[in-house]
């Protein structure tokens, strides 16, 4: 859907040239959510895992919209694993995370939590 897109920066009036955009999504367009689609596989391989945080029956260890995803883990030992899941799926499918919009978090004593930005 965003291939061969392109955009211009408007500062003050000023229009500058046209810049290619190779990955990401569109901040705000309708069509951003619809992302999800395409890292639904990452999604179902770190449900299939079975490690992360589950209520019940119901994994919650990944959840996502559009160009964010936050992984939920019990231990650091286990989200090591998690993020290793999503490198191997980056690599075969071309998925860029940015370690600069990536933050991480405990919460409590053990639990860990991560927001991966694509």
């Amino acid at each position: 859907m965003y291939t061969n897109c392109t955009a211009h920066i408007n500062w003050n009036g000023a229009f500058s040239q046209s810049i290619g955009i190779r990955n990401g999504v569109k901040q705000g367009n309708i069509l951003s959510p619809v992302f999800c689609i395409y890292i639904d596989g990452l999604l179902v391989r770190l449900k299939q895992s079975t490690i992360g945080c589950w209520i019940g029956n119901t994994f919650v260890g990944a959840l996502a919209y559009a160009d964010d995803i936050t992984l939920l883990s019990p231990t650091s030992s286990t989200m090591r694993y998690m993020l290793r899941i999503c490198e191997k799926y980056g690599r075969e499918f071309c998925v860029s995370f940015n370690a600069a919009k990536s933050a991480s978090m405990y919460c409590g004593k053990k639990n860990l939590l991560v927001v991966l930005r694509v």
